[in-house]
């Protein structure tokens, strides 16, 4: 009779020569965009008949699409590119374009029960009329990193439409536009966003000009809100839900009707807010946000109240530019409140996790700074297109 150690050793031999499944990769090498998608057309040997709607098409659960050089699609047929598997979209090396031409569709669709990656993206020109999510529009779970959304159009969400769960690191929402609210991401009820290491500036909706959270979760960490405008809430809208930022930084937002007060980066109707270890150039209103500590507001607006947290703070903050990093950010001056202002314990955990928005390492003189970016260490610069 075996011994113990005998059938666990044949236990192991048999699990070694179970076959492992292994993603494919199916390789894009035509910036073509038909009307239907020929999954046969990416088969190997077929040389330069794979388009992203092919590969779509031809990826199963767990497969990769990912694209032989730099490629600009421009979508033509007025169809959305839907994802309704477990697949990842990945541009990195190459400079991928996505282009609407003004098509009246989302250029990417994620569906109900769909797990999607998408990397190193650029969607740009999406014009959607009374309709949901210009650049992409999520059903499922989506993760979006290294990517950019720019110039796109819907009723609700003119960059992001989410009614799923959205991870969106690293990335870039800006100059999106949405009548109806939530010009850079629209977050509906019973979702969750969140948004790290990214920027959301200069969108123009009705309710929400970065952020519309209808009555959803939304997570903001070591991102910036700069430069949106909205009828209420230039940075945040938040209606009904749950709001949390954490080393973020939120100027230049513009809110055009009084809804919540003079404030214009965080609006709050109903919903709850939680800040911490983040700055408010422009004013918070509505309901009070709950002060964790190490905020800043260059006014009275936010009523913070935590020993460690100051109102009228002199913030000296620059302009939203190219500071190192895949993202732009903004660096407070010298002399600013936000330098060593912000709690130790907060910028060390999850989900800071010791860095900044550009991969600078928190902190870098006596205490971490508030808001989105740490002064003073060499940054670990990640091009958005490229490794």
């Amino acid at each position: 009779m075996p011994d113990a150690k005998q059938k666990l050793l044949a236990a192991l031999v048999l699990q070694s020569l179970v076959p492992v499944a292994h993603a494919t990769s199916y390789t894009v090498n035509s910036g073509l965009d038909p009307l239907v998608a020929v999954a046969s057309n990416c088969l190997p040997g077929n040389a330069g008949t794979c388009t992203l709607r092919d590969a779509i098409a031809a990826a199963g659960n767990g497969d990769v699409v990912d694209f032989l050089a730099d490629t600009t699609i421009s979508l033509v047929s007025g169809h959305t590119l839907e994802l309704s598997r477990d697949i990842a979209i990945s541009g990195q090396g190459h400079n991928v374009v996505i282009d609407g031409s003004h098509n009246s569709a989302s250029a990417l669709t994620v569906d109900v029960g769909a797990s999607a990656t998408i990397d190193h993206l650029l969607v740009r020109n999406v014009y959607v009329i009374n309709d949901f999510g210009g650049g992409i529009a999520n059903r499922g779970t989506l993760t979006l990193s290294n990517s950019t959304l720019v110039d796109n159009q819907a009723t609700y969400g003119g960059g992001i439409y989410n009614a799923g769960t959205l991870t969106i690191t690293n990335s870039t929402i800006a100059d999106n536009h949405a009548p109806g609210g939530g010009a850079g991401i629209w977050n509906r009820p019973g979702s969750m966003v969140k948004l790290i290491d990214s920027t959301v500036s200069g969108n123009v909706g009705a309710w929400g000009g970065a952020i519309g959270n209808l009555s959803g979760t939304v997570y903001v960490v070591n991102s910036t809100l700069y430069g949106n405008t909205a009828f209420s809430g230039g940075g945040i809208r938040n209606w009904n839900g749950t709001v949390t930022l954490i080393n973020s930084t939120l100027s230049g937002n513009v809110a055009e009707i009084a809804e919540c007060g003079a404030s214009a980066d965080v609006c709050s109707r109903y919903g709850s807010t939680t800040l911490a270890n983040t700055i408010v150039a422009d004013g918070c209103g509505g309901n009070p946000p709950t002060d964790n500590g190490g905020n800043l507001d260059s006014g009275t607006s936010c009523g913070f109240n935590a020993a460690s947290s100051k109102s009228n703070a002199h913030l000296e903050l620059g302009n939203l530019g190219d500071n190192g990093g895949p993202t732009l950010t903004i660096l407070p001056g010298v002399g600013s409140a936000a330098i060593d202002a912000g709690i130790d314990a907060i910028c060390s955990a999850d989900p800071v996790n010791a860095t900044d928005q550009r991969g600078m390492h928190r902190p870098e003189g006596s205490h971490c700074d508030s808001g989105a970016v740490e002064i003073g260490a060499d940054v670990i610069f990640v091009d958005a297109f490229g490794d």
